[in-house]
């Protein structure tokens, strides 16, 4: 097992809420990042040394021109000035350097979203975490983000027979953490009694019921409480973080520092587009392409490119590992920290070029992201031809009825992804009802279709009519060879194959896929 793999520790937010593992995380002072989903959101939450220190989310009201719109700190009309507004950190870059905001406003600012992102994401009943060592977010971009508030009214939120049952006996024991005290007014009768009545011995929950005579509705509440605020550290009860799983990190960050030094440039250079850098993703430098592009061909690169697959300059086919080693070689010749001292423009050039760079990094290396992309890219391909064959400008504006097709198409793929074909049948119907002449749309439909035998006729009917509409895509024809062979209709997928042969002579995967059909 990898190094990265066997330091994960994956589990559910119903068995662990994320309150509860912010302190686990907290009390052990652990390094690193907690990534969490639940359905379509997705939160990553980074600590050092046990403090939370970043956070990021995938919700546009968690972008900092939402946070600084709604706070009235900048206007609307403001965003025209600045091209990429959607990138947090270019973006608080851009507003520091025009004078418009100070250095501690942005700061502020960061704090909140993190703050948010964090009462967000506590709101979430079920979905799944991930919490690695192998993940750093950049120095300059650390904050001290105090939410024991926020987790101490996320206790008190609950009824008292949910918090109950959070505890596993009454031989757990507890104690206290130094903190002032002199804020007594904003803990409630139970809490109080209870940090008077610990001094600064390690209690019993049995010795703290005894000692307080408190029921144990209100005895399990308030140490629920200020368990979560900070103001005890918890033992003997059935945490996230087992006992081996704590001596295996321990063991990997002694193995981890040791090592900072080889990794040093590595780490610069794969940071993610938000700050934070993933150690895993380090690979050997030994099997790195290298890079033969000045500045300026690279800065060109990125200015007209028109897939992810172009600004790492890879075929579309590319495997998983020439993904992660043209970036890397990339982000090493070409990061921003490189261009500090020179020219400020051509910083702020290399500042925007190494965003979308990570971007296109982070979602090519994720099979789900990727898979994704492609299909988009596909259906905007398809757009374009459409708009081209009827003597319009490639570029122009999409219709009405296009716009909403590509977005019912997007959604559908969504839905795939979470495994909910129902609602990517209806969404893919939608997308065909507004878009009739996307191949792609009609094509998607008639797979989804065809997983279930009662569609059977419908979903062969689409993906003949998807093949009428592009004859020479070969994807496209090759679901409908799919659907014949997974139906036992070998003769009829044999005949598809050489139809398309006989429209695009010598295509390599036409011919293998006949000579496997037709040895």
């Amino acid at each position: 097992m990898s190094l990265e793999h066997s330091l994960e520790i994956k589990s559910t937010i119903e068995k662990h809420p994320l309150a509860e593992l912010i302190v686990e995380i907290r009390q052990n002072k652990l390094d690193g990042s907690l990534r969490l989903s639940m359905n379509e959101k997705k939160a990553v939450i980074y600590f050092d040394e046990g403090r939370l220190i970043y956070a990021v989310s995938n919700a546009r009201e968690h972008r900092l021109f939402s946070h600084l719109l709604k706070e009235r700190l900048i206007e609307q009309q403001e965003l025209a000035r600045f091209q990429n507004f959607a990138k947090d950190y270019e973006f608080a870059a851009a507003l520091k350097a025009a004078g418009r905001l100070g250095e501690q406003q942005l700061t502020d600012a960061a704090k909140a979203i993190v703050r948010q992102i964090v009462l967000d994401s506590l709101s979430w009943i079920k979905g799944d975490f991930v919490f690695t060592p192998l993940a750093r977010v950049r120095d300059d971009m650390k904050l001290d983000v105090e939410i024991g508030d926020l987790l101490m009214n996320y206790a008190r939120c609950f009824d008292s027979g949910w918090v109950v049952n959070r505890f596993r006996s009454f031989d757990e024991s507890f104690t206290p953490i130094k903190s002032d005290m002199n804020a007594g007014e904003s803990f409630r009768e139970n809490e109080t009694i209870l940090l008077v009545a610990f001094g600064e011995r390690t209690m019993t929950a049995e010795a703290l019921r005894a000692a307080t005579r408190m029921p144990e509705s209100l005895l399990f509440t308030g140490l629920y409480a200020i368990w979560l605020g900070g103001f005890v550290e918890r033992a003997n009860w059935n945490p996230a973080f087992s006992d081996l799983a704590l001596k295996n990190l321990s063991s990997a960050k002694l193995h981890l520092v040791k090592k900072a030094e080889d990794i040093r440039i590595a780490r610069a250079a794969a940071q993610n587009g938000d700050g934070t850098v993933d150690e895993a993703d380090s690979p050997d430098a030994s099997v790195e392409p290298t890079v033969e592009l000045s500045a300026e061909e690279y800065l060109s690169r990125f200015e007209n490119y028109e897939s992810l697959y172009d600004l790492l300059a890879i075929d579309q086919k590319a495997p998983t590992r020439v993904v992660r080693e043209n970036y890397l070689a990339l982000a090493r010749s070409f990061h921003p920290d490189r261009y500090r001292r020179e020219d400020p423009e051509l910083f702020n050039k290399m500042q925007a070029a190494f965003t979308e760079l990570s971007f296109a990094h982070e979602t090519l290396r994720d099979e789900r992201l990727r898979r994704n992309y492609d299909q988009k890219l596909e259906s905007e391909r398809s757009l374009k031809k459409r708009v081209a064959e009827r003597g319009g400008n490639a570029n122009e504006e999409m219709t009405h009825g296009e716009e909403s097709g590509l977005q019912n198409f997007e959604a559908a793929l969504a839905c795939i992804s979470e495994g909910d074909l129902a609602g990517a049948a209806t969404h893919l119907a939608r997308a065909v009802h507004y878009s009739p002449q996307n191949a792609l749309y009609h094509a998607h439909y008639g797979k989804v279709l065809s997983e279930s035998a009662q569609f059977k006729f419908k979903a062969e009917g689409e993906l003949q009519t998807a093949v009428r509409l592009d004859a020479k895509n070969w994807k496209i024809r090759e679901m409908l060879i799919e659907f014949y062979t997974d139906y036992d209709m070998n003769k009829r997928a044999e005949g598809e194959i050489r139809r398309f042969l006989e429209l695009v002579p010598n295509h390599k995967e036409a011919m293998a896929a006949l000579k496997r059909m037709v040895p």
